[in-house]
């Protein structure tokens, strides 16, 4: 049974503090236009996304899914409005590299997105250095979910993931056991919030398998 987790306004200030963090480490600035191709459902990526660059100072493209604004309409808008950052799942910028050709651009020469911010899914290397390559653009991988809105990311240098330590603990366990593991090994996430008023957690199972 899915359960409701909680935001007091103190709380999404914080979480938009956390997501400006990691778009201004991804090279994102204020006089950035930032189009946002993630879903503002249940699932908050695109409001963490949204709230965050707003936070920032950037102006905001807030299109949503292709179930919100087609895929055609997306790529007009960049075409047309000139979005220098795209925020996207890794599968949804290919498609719309898809749609772009389909529609005569060539994707690398006519738009001007300079970072993608990608997050939802699993980025794998080939994924990266394919979106890379069709929009010439860098791509910078998030992970974090609505317990641990807006936690880690990757900044410009791009060797490994940044915690927001100062928000978040991060503990990784044995799946079976549930003792800690060694520094390197996979292990089941645990997340503790320092900041959570509505919705406190402590030792919260995401339930994702990572290593630290």
């Amino acid at each position: 049974e899915p359960r409701p987790i909680f935001c007091s306004r103190r709380d999404c200030e914080r979480i938009a503090q956390l997501s400006a963090r990691r778009l201004r480490a991804q090279g994102v600035r204020p006089e950035d236009r930032v189009q946002v191709t993630l879903p503002y459902t249940l699932y908050i990526g695109g409001t963490i996304a949204l709230e965050g660059a707003i936070h920032l100072g950037a102006c905001v493209i807030a299109t949503g899914t292709g179930a919100m604004t087609s895929s055609k309409r997306q790529i007009e808008i960049a075409r047309n409005w000139q979005p220098t950052v795209l925020c996207s799942t890794p599968s949804y910028a290919l498609r719309l590299a898809d749609v772009a050709q389909e529609m005569g651009f060539n994707p690398a020469r006519d738009f001007r997105f300079r970072v993608i911010y990608v997050t939802a899914e699993v980025l794998t290397l080939e994924m990266r250095r394919e979106i890379e390559q069709r929009w010439n653009a860098r791509v910078y991988d998030n992970y974090g979910s609505v317990e641990a809105a807006a936690s880690t990311y990757e900044c410009c240098c791009q060797n490994g993931w940044h915690i927001s330590e100062d928000a978040y603990i991060f503990e990784l366990v044995d799946p079976e056991a549930g003792g800690p593991v060694p520094s390197g090994e996979e292990g089941v996430l645990l997340v503790t919030s320092l900041f959570r008023e509505a919705c406190p957690f402590f030792r919260f199972r995401v339930g994702d398998v990572v290593s630290l």
